[in-house]
């Protein structure tokens, strides 16, 4: 379970932002596959796997909003098969970020993972599910309204999700500036991709 540095019962519109935030822009498969495609491709082509990513989360959020992670946590045989099956493609995205070329030969390289690539990325992520749930897990809302307070939460965390995506691409879109060098580039991008696999292990 996803560790959270907030008391999570309870929480109003404020301190619920506040523990989104962490969550959302905290390292893992999601945010350093962002970091690692961008480093690796180049900020504009990476924009349909940032979509696909950000799309793929937030349908992620709403399915957790709607009380759908609970079928992960309470049935263990579901629960391995969705962690191999994220773990298998994140092994495969780790191969294409490795073995990318650098970032200004775009015509000898290969071709940026797509839109369907980030979705599949986002919604596989056990991080998201497990985080998100936490989240929503410790949200209460009123009695008074609470229809209004969950659109108000899931509208906090469509903003934070799409914000971090960008950031998070943007971060290594600095890298690829930088990466003019194949050595360094290859260099870089090995370790990205170790990254992105070890932050899987942490999952798991």
């Amino acid at each position: 379970m996803q560790h959270l540095p907030f008391d999570m019962a309870g929480l109003d519109l404020a301190g619920f932002a506040l523990a989104g935030f962490a969550v959302t822009f905290s390292p893992g498969p999601t945010t350093i596959a962002m970091t690692a495609v961008a480093s690796a491709f180049g900020l504009r082509r990476i924009w349909a796997f940032l979509t696909g990513s950000a799309v793929g989360t937030i349908a992620v959020m709403l399915a957790v909003a709607a009380g759908l992670a609970s079928l992960l946590t309470g049935h263990p045989t579901l629960a391995t098969g969705f962690a191999v099956l994220s773990s298998a493609y994140i092994l495969y995205l780790a191969l294409r970020i490795a073995a990318a070329p650098p970032p200004h030969a775009a015509s000898a390289g290969a071709t940026p993972p797509g839109i369907a690539s980030g979705l599949i990325l986002a919604t596989t992520n056990p991080k998201a599910w497990l985080a998100i749930g936490a989240l929503f897990g410790g949200a209460t809302p009123p009695s008074t309204a609470p229809i209004a307070d969950m659109v108000a939460r899931a509208a906090i965390m469509v903003v934070l999700i799409t914000v971090s995506h960008v950031t998070w691409a943007l971060a290594g879109a600095s890298f690829a500036r930088l990466l003019r060098q194949p050595l360094v580039s290859r260099i870089v991008n090995l370790i990205l991709a170790a990254l992105l696999v070890a932050s899987m292990v942490m999952m798991l």
